[in-house]
């Protein structure tokens, strides 16, 4: 079924729906948006945002930060680009939708991509790349830094016990280790 462009009303676009691929969005983009919006009166200033549609949820994908400086004119509806899918589909559409448009994502928002289709996607680390707008040495890089913080993690130091406390250099009752610890 190919995509359809239609006005939907702001309450039935789910932002929360596990579909945002930035850690967080930013508060003056909402901003210039809303003016962008007050100032264009009954016109829609933007392009259309991308939802996907699974049967019940229309789920934002792309748009973001459009339709929170809608919600906040208090806009009744908005153009919506209708896709079918899942919020996974969603969540992988959303990770590129700024290449070409709108606030680019940051280095932090595409790490985070990256492992989150590491740790929720059967793709390859080559399709982990493409998905997520970044090269394959950036994801060749970033499970090499996981795989040292995991093996960190892991190993108590060369023949000693793993200190428990807070800092990492006392016990767990917060006393230094002993000779015989």
């Amino acid at each position: 079924m190919p995509s359809k462009t239609k006005p939907l009303p702001i309450e039935l676009l789910e932002t929360d729906a596990g579909t945002q691929s930035r850690l967080a969005p930013n508060e003056e983009v909402i901003l210039d948006y809303m003016e962008l919006i007050e100032a264009s009166g009954t016109e829609w200033p933007f392009p259309p945002v991308v939802v996907f549609h699974d049967g019940s949820r229309y789920m934002v994908a792309d748009g973001f930060h459009r339709v929170l400086g809608a919600t906040k004119t208090k806009r009744a509806s908005i153009p919506c680009t209708v896709h079918k899918g899942t919020a996974t589909d969603a969540r992988i559409f959303a990770m590129t939708a700024n290449d070409s448009h709108g606030l680019r994502m940051t280095r932090a928002d595409k790490r985070s991509c990256v492992e989150w289709l590491l740790d929720n996607s059967k793709m390859t680390q080559t399709e982990a790349s493409v998905a997520a707008g970044v090269t394959a040495r950036t994801v060749r890089r970033i499970v090499a830094e996981r795989k040292e913080a995991n093996r960190t993690l892991s190993y108590p130091p060369m023949g000693g016990e793993v200190n428990s406390g807070e800092d990492g250099r006392t016990d767990s009752d917060g006393t230094e280790p002993t000779e015989e610890t």
